[in-house]
């Protein structure tokens, strides 16, 4: 009985493994999954779970990982109303931060490469900047969701990043995220 219990919790974390990902076939049939750089890895059952996978991952599918150094992540409180969610998107978007950009190189049937192209600012002009951080801050950042900060390197300079988590369903908000890339991987890998 107890094999029969081990073996159906095998099963079924197979199936949620697979399923919580989209699906897609490359040219020669190989069946590969859609993930993120957060989500592929170790099943996400916590928060914390999204930056392990992160940090695991980072210099195994980001082609240029040697330019940017992750250093570590740590939990710093959950959002208590919607102009603290602005707060710490503006710690994130502001005149003169890093901007980036992402290429994502697809070979038939190896997972892809990610290279995350980072420039010394983002290069818009604060009226823009104000509606990004206005639609990040309203329409993707729930009161109730966890902040977590990341401190990594990049162009030799020390930069502090707010990674924002939904508080049921585990994941990390993805939209307008540096390392919120998503890309393929084979199923079998």
């Amino acid at each position: 009985m107890n094999k029969c219990i081990n073996f159906g919790i095998v099963c079924l974390s197979c199936f949620l493994c697979c399923n919580l990902h989209s699906q897609t076939q490359d040219s020669t049939g190989v069946q590969m999954i859609e993930s993120n750089l957060f989500e592929y890895g170790e099943p996400v059952t916590s928060s914390e779970v999204n930056f392990k996978n992160l940090f695991r991952n980072f210099s195994h599918y980001v082609k240029n990982s040697k330019d940017i150094d992750l250093l570590s992540y740590k939990y710093i409180c959950v959002i208590k109303n919607r102009k603290q969610a602005k707060d710490f998107v503006k710690k994130n978007i502001y005149p003169n931060a890093l901007g980036w950009s992402y290429t994502t190189i697809s070979e038939t049937g190896k997972p892809s490469e990610i290279i995350i192209e980072t420039s010394s600012t983002i290069g818009t002009n604060k009226s823009e900047l104000d509606k990004i951080i206005k639609t990040l801050a309203e329409e993707y950042i729930q009161v109730n969701y966890e902040v977590y900060l990341i401190k990594f390197t990049c162009l030799l300079k020390t930069y502090e990043y707010y990674v924002f988590v939904d508080p049921e369903t585990k994941k990390v908000v993805t939209k307008g995220n540096i390392f919120g890339v998503s890309f393929s991987v084979p199923i079998s890998n």
